[in-house]
């Protein structure tokens, strides 16, 4: 009795030996470089002091009123990314580094 081999099936042995060639495409498949989405982000950037109140807090909860707003939803479309930058002390006005 011969064994009939259906088109397009293959062998344990010739799956085991196309394995390094399906490794190597998916190795290319993710080297690839994929176009990346454009998004305008507006960063809101302020000077970190512990006197103000938290800023990202207040902005999260009264959110909703912004994007109720018709003019206020065209600017910021999204929600903000919210920063803070360090305030300057006493000892950066005084001490310079020497380079």
């Amino acid at each position: 009795m011969s064994k009939v081999r259906w088109k397009g099936s293959m062998t344990k042995h010739e799956e085991f030996r196309l394995q390094p060639l399906q490794k190597l495409n998916l190795k290319v498949e993710a080297l690839k470089t994929k176009p990346k989405k454009q998004e305008k982000i507006l960063p809101f950037v302020t000077e970190f002091n512990p006197v103000i109140p938290n800023i990202k807090q207040i902005l999260s909860k009264n959110w909703n009123s912004i994007e109720n707003q018709r003019y206020l939803k065209t600017i910021f479309p999204q929600k903000l990314i919210i920063s803070y930058n360090r305030a300057h002390s006493l000892k950066n006005m005084f001490v310079k580094a020497k380079l």
